[in-house]
């Protein structure tokens, strides 16, 4: 899946040469780890100029940090999604894990960007504050009405997505 593509705002128009950039390096990074990937690989496959490279990032750390933060808010944007349209606790919970597996494995480079690097960025942090506050709110919710137990967000985290993040790892 392409990352550029997911922001509903750049469907129907050219892709930008960050955009591009973001596919190429999603791209190869599938096939390489990213110690075996350069930044003139990645802008040759975007097809963009050494300018427009580094207009958009200084060095390879900003590219891919900038990748993470893409894949993060695609996937968090799409558990939510589907973390809405449950209202039952079980149906909820067994949809979150069924959804990570599904784009785990329609999205295999994606995953291995996302289970093999964390920047310490404030965007990111931002991101899972405001992701996290809604899952922890609907787990509340679910609380409220005993149907679920009141845990701390790490042991939620822990035991809802964490054996199918592990699992995925293996792939």
């Amino acid at each position: 899946m392409s990352v550029a593509t997911t922001d509903r705002s750049t469907r129907g128009r050219p892709q930008s040469a960050r955009e591009r950039l973001l596919d190429a390096a999603l791209e190869l990074l599938a096939t390489g780890s990213p110690a075996a990937v350069s930044l003139e690989d990645i802008r040759r496959q975007a097809g963009v100029s050494v300018g427009a490279l580094y207009h958009y990032f200084p060095d390879k750390e900003a590219l891919i940090d900038s990748l993470y933060l893409e894949l993060t808010h695609q996937v968090q944007e799409y558990f939510l999604a589907e973390l809405r349209a449950h209202q039952a606790a079980e149906d909820g919970v067994r949809s979150i894990v069924r959804s990570y597996l599904r784009w785990v494995s329609e999205n295999q480079a994606g995953a291995r960007v996302l289970l093999g690097h964390r920047p310490d960025r404030s965007e990111l942090r931002d991101m899972n504050r405001r992701f996290f506050g809604e899952v922890l709110s609907w787990w509340q919710t679910h609380v409220h009405y005993g149907t679920l137990r009141a845990l701390p967000l790490e042991t939620i985290n822990a035991l809802w997505i964490g054996p199918a993040q592990e699992y995925s790892r293996y792939w």
